[in-house]
């Protein structure tokens, strides 16, 4: 049976493949977060979490931690990353620039800012959660001083805020908490981060329509984009936020380049199976080379569940339910 409220699901026995240990399932729809906690510690729910199907902030599973509830991470393979508009801020096209901010940067430090350590720090597009990743780097470790350098190298200079031909070094950076929880803490912090390295970076907090607005109509410096994650990696990112020739209404692109960057992604997409591992590769490396893009963090999925689950595994995409391995105790 199934309502607005919740769906139902009995075991049918003569089904001719596995059964599940439990006769029973109830999905059911608690669209505030908080009650969902108090839920699951009253006893109420046995499951919930996921990064899109009913999300846990990582101070929710702090406290439920804390509190003897288990929680599970996976370490998730969706990506938070910084995208660079330089057809509105002329300084961005300079690679020098951008390598600068990417380096003035704390990735450990936003980790642990958002979620509190559960997350790691990124180095790539995608994680090695992932198939056809690419070589992994480590993330990069904050250099004020070779951020810096990079910055006098390409003729920014004095301070607090630099300078170039009279103009200053001023940044605008869009964000939305309602599309991307927590991206305003982020935020500050690079703008704190920034600061320090001579660039002053406003910051602009939009709802959830705005920002698709914004980023379409790339009314933004800087902004934020998250990978799409299984089971569309890694062409489903690749093609819908880097290919030129890809309409994408939803939230526009994080870098095009028709002339460099389209070809190395369409051999990729018409790659054989041997061949399609070496010609991604040379995608992340331009996007590596050229500093196109800030990754930060791999974000993580929280779970939460009662004590009577066991079983319990983080399903392969969030579109599988993990209900298959769970039995409940007595």
């Amino acid at each position: 049976s199934a309502d607005d409220t919740q769906s139902v699901f009995e075991r049918y026995d003569g089904y001719w493949g596995d059964k599940p240990s439990y006769d029973r399932l109830e999905a059911k729809v608690v669209p505030d977060p908080r009650s969902r906690v108090a839920a699951l510690r009253a006893g109420e729910l046995d499951l919930i979490g996921g990064f899109w199907v009913a999300g846990l902030t990582p101070v929710e599973a702090k406290q439920l931690d804390a509190a003897g509830v288990p929680v599970v991470i996976d370490p998730g393979n969706v990506t938070l990353v910084m995208a660079f508009n330089p057809d509105r801020a002329e300084v961005l096209k300079d690679p020098l620039v951008r390598k600068a901010i990417s380096t003035g940067i704390d990735r450990a430090a936003i980790a642990q800012a958002l979620y509190l350590g559960y997350a790691r720090p990124a180095g790539n597009l995608f994680s090695d959660a992932l198939p056809l990743a690419g070589k992994q780097y480590d993330a990069p470790v904050r250099d004020v001083a070779a951020a810096s350098a990079l910055l006098e190298k390409a003729g920014w200079t004095g301070g607090p805020v630099r300078s170039k031909d009279g103009k200053p070094l001023t940044l605008e950076m869009v964000v939305s908490p309602e599309a991307i929880p927590g991206a305003r803490v982020v935020a500050e912090v690079i703008q704190s981060e920034l600061k320090e390295i001579g660039i002053d970076l406003a910051v602009r907090s939009v709802d959830h329509a705005s920002k698709h607005t914004d980023m379409l109509e790339k009314k933004y410096d800087l902004g934020f984009f998250l990978t799409y994650g299984a089971p569309f990696e890694p062409f489903g990112t690749i093609v819908g936020l880097f290919l030129s020739t890809f309409k994408n209404d939803v939230e526009g692109k994080l870098v095009t380049d028709p002339v460099n960057l389209d070809p190395l992604i369409n051999a990729a997409a018409s790659a054989s199976e041997e061949e399609v591992q070496p010609a991604l590769q040379k995608f992340y490396d331009w996007l590596r080379d050229n500093d196109a893009i800030a990754p930060l963090i791999y974000v993580p999925t929280i779970w939460a569940h009662s004590k009577r689950v066991q079983g319990f595994s983080v399903a392969a995409t969030e579109y599988d339910m993990p209900y298959e391995n769970i039995v409940l105790a007595d």
